[in-house]
């Protein structure tokens, strides 16, 4: 086992010492010994500790060789920096023997820690052992929790009063006060995309440093490990024990995942193929289906859970919320949206079906995220269809959130987050062609409504709005007059004007089309100047 200089260093605070070795430095000593008689026996890879008029015999033999030397000499002109490259002077009266048993112990006790940490992973016990064990070494708060961001371990024997961490073992999971100050301080973002150790010294959410590590497998975030330095200040020294946890904890995880892979999960790989096309054969659908615990018939419908701002919230948590408000559906997560299989109760009360809509509402806005919901289907090879129906809904989610022409009389909640695909069919069939908004521009339905624009722009009106609304009222004056708060006589009055305005007759159920498919067109493209 490799020990740091800096690790080192940090045992040698206690002396008053001098370091003539180039910092910031990652050399490495596989042992400690004294120093030889012969030089011809000395290692790159040992760290030597002698008295310092020893080292200044050997010091233009041994230039590659780095010491530990106890003061035995007056200083003078013969102590020059270059002739003390690479060592560490310790300047107290203390025997030769205690410095070298002291470093000595250094190297025993984290190998030591090493090895028992090694047979803790290969008797299979838990992460809980692994922190109990670090907790003499490391001597600081340690946790470690999953993607859902639920703790797995931590170090009990070491008091925290880091309020974040506090509420991490008092609930065991980071409650939503965690999450915002997560989110806030762009710590989802970081943590995403941070390939090693993550060094924050002055964390704008807590009053220690942290040093943390996030595991990650195939892109998915896995496992996140945390040292608050509570007790212990931030050193390299520190750094590289925790490092040493960390190697030693990448073979736990790993094995982890490939049983998470194998076991905790097996419907994701299953449900996976079957939206990436790779199930084309009946009966292999049938038997994995089976495996997995997944009925054949339905009835299915598929969710699809996208951020409004990426990298913003921890998946797996959404996850296993989201999980649980879907007693009846399997949730994975699938090229970076959440996606869930739910098979809706054919017995659940309205009453039950509302509640279940407003913790779904709460769900979304807590993370900021909207939904894309498919038409229901019965046979589960048509679960690829039904994803992109609902990823129609998400695509069609910001355009269909009303129109500053049309006030606040559209039908759509600019506040909405769940977006059902069977209630806007007509936007897909308009907005899913290239040339929709070419050729309607050039349409006399499309002349309607850019002269009714013009005439309310010179005239303070609203008749736009108006014919809107009367055309989704099906020409009905009372309702209109209802919606729009006016008289129903002003309704029918301003309407024949509309149609004289226009050279229009909204007897025609064509034009009353066309016109319709406009105010839709308008949604979706709005209106050049």
């Amino acid at each position: 086992m490799y020990i740091s200089l800096n690790i080192l260093l940090d045992k040698l605070a206690c002396h008053q010492h001098d370091v003539h070795i180039e910092m910031p430095c990652d050399k490495t000593f596989n042992r400690t010994a004294l120093l030889p008689r012969d030089d011809q026996d000395m290692h790159t890879e040992w760290l030597y500790i002698c008295k310092l008029s020893e080292y200044i015999r050997v010091a233009p033999k041994a230039r590659e060789i780095y010491y530990i030397c106890l003061r035995d000499r007056m200083r003078d002109d013969l102590e020059t920096e270059e002739l003390l490259t690479n060592t560490i002077i310790i300047n107290e009266n203390m025997e030769l023997d205690q410095l070298f048993t002291e470093v000595q112990d250094v190297f025993f006790g984290v190998n030591e820690w090493v090895r028992e940490m090694q047979e803790t992973v290969i008797r299979s016990k838990s992460l809980q052992d692994l922190l109990t064990l670090s907790e003499p070494v490391i001597g600081n708060t340690i946790n470690i929790s999953d993607s859902a961001l639920t703790l797995l371990a931590h170090t009990f024997g070491i008091s925290a009063d880091d309020p974040i961490t506090r509420a991490l073992i008092d609930n065991g999971f980071h409650p939503e006060a965690n999450l915002r100050l997560f989110k806030d301080s762009r710590r989802f973002e970081v943590w995403d995309t941070a390939g090693g150790i993550i060094i924050n010294e002055k964390p704008n959410f807590s009053q220690y440093p942290m040093v943390s590590k996030v595991f990650k497998f195939h892109n998915t975030y896995f496992a996140h490990v945390v040292m608050v330095c509570d007790h212990r200040e931030l050193t390299a020294g520190l750094v590289d024990l925790f490092r040493i946890l960390l190697d030693i904890l990448q073979f736990y995880v790993e094995r982890e995942w490939e049983n998470k892979a194998a076991c905790d999960h097996v419907y994701d790989s299953f449900l996976s193929d079957l939206l990436d096309g790779k199930l084309t054969s009946r009966s292999a659908m049938e038997e994995r289906a089976r495996r997995v615990g997944i009925a054949l018939s339905g009835p299915y419908r598929v969710l699809k859970v996208a951020l409004q701002k990426q990298l913003q919230a921890p998946m797996g948590r959404m996850g296993q919320e989201l999980d649980e408000l879907l007693t009846a559906g399997r949730v994975l997560i699938y090229q970076q949206h959440l996606v869930a299989l739910d098979r809706p109760r054919p017995d659940m009360t309205e009453e039950e079906e509302g509640t279940l809509n407003r913790r779904m509402r709460s769900f979304l806005e807590r993370y900021d995220a909207i939904c894309g919901v498919s038409m229901e289907f019965t046979d589960l090879k048509d679960m690829p269809s039904a994803y992109e129906k609902a990823g129609l809904a998400l695509k069609y989610s910001d355009r269909l959130r009303g129109t500053e022409l049309l006030g606040g009389v559209q039908q759509m909640d600019s506040g909405d987050r769940i977006f059902l695909y069977d209630k806007n069919l007509l936007f897909y069939l308009l907005g899913e062609n290239e040339h929709s908004a070419s050729i309607w521009r050039d349409s006399q339905c499309a002349r309607a409504m850019y002269t009714l624009r013009e005439y309310d722009r010179q005239h303070g009106s609203n008749n736009l709005e108006l014919l809107y609304v009367y055309l989704r009222c099906e020409r009905k004056a009372t309702e209109t007059s209802q919606l729009m708060h006016m008289h129903r006589n002003n309704v029918v009055y301003r309407v024949s004007r509309i149609e004289e305005l226009l050279g229009l007759s909204l007897e025609d159920p064509d034009i009353r089309l066309g016109l319709q498919i406009s105010y839709l067109m308008i949604t979706l493209y709005g209106m050049e100047e």
